[in-house]
């Protein structure tokens, strides 16, 4: 079971969901997670005490909908909600954090999850706003890259634009080459983390399978 957990102003119908057909198609099983919705104002001027409060409540949602060893695929706040059910004690197989807005060295429960993919962008305008704000734990995960302690099985995939964007990911023509991307790991995470740990490569979503 691949579990999807989206991020703020929406519940991903604009973003994450997009990939639920392309992974169907390639004969993966989903549940759509979703929390309650957040404004950006919200998310921008909620106190740091408040805003951990909710992250863990957020946390508890996706502790509640999901059982340890299935894969989780989180976009932007989502990949800090993720890691919250993991903190909360939550154990997932496979994690892809595609725009984690997440401080760069935060690091994942020791056991949590056994293999980590980071898909990030350099030019990403949101996460670099959201880490001008240091109580809301944005972060620059997103657009630099996991910065945190060494995690046995994590690699890291840097993908290009050519327009400051946070969910181009899941736009067409990519998600058929995301959905193929993700499925070769889920068949084979050991055979394929193996060759690309730690990769810095530039990666064109719409060309991800090939990788």
């Amino acid at each position: 079971m691949i579990n999807l957990v989206h991020g703020i102003r929406g519940q991903g119908e604009d973003s994450i969901d997009k990939l639920i057909p392309a992974l169907h198609a390639v004969r993966l099983i989903t549940r759509d997670i979703n929390y309650p919705k957040i404004s950006a104002t919200a998310f921008a001027l909620t106190p740091r005490k408040w805003n951990r409060e909710r992250q863990f409540r957020d946390g508890q949602i996706v502790v509640d909908a999901t059982e340890d060893g299935e894969d989780i695929i989180a976009h932007s706040r989502g990949c800090l909600v993720a890691t919250r059910a993991m903190e909360i004690g939550r154990k997932f197989r496979c994690a892809f954090f595609f725009a984690p807005a997440m401080n760069a060295d935060f690091f994942f429960p020791e056991g949590a999850v056994e293999y980590v993919w980071i898909i990030y962008c350099p030019n990403d305008a949101v996460i670099k706003l959201a880490g001008l704000i240091p109580w809301n734990d944005g972060g620059s995960m997103g657009r630099i890259g996991y910065n945190g302690p060494a995690h046995p099985s994590l690699a890291e995939l840097q993908v290009e634009a050519e327009t400051p964007a946070h969910s181009h990911y899941f736009f067409f023509p990519h998600l058929e080459g995301w959905s193929y991307f993700i499925a070769d790991r889920i068949v084979d995470p050991a055979g394929v983390m193996a060759n690309e740990k730690k990769q810095f490569k530039p990666l064109v979503p719409s060309q991800a399978h090939l990788s």
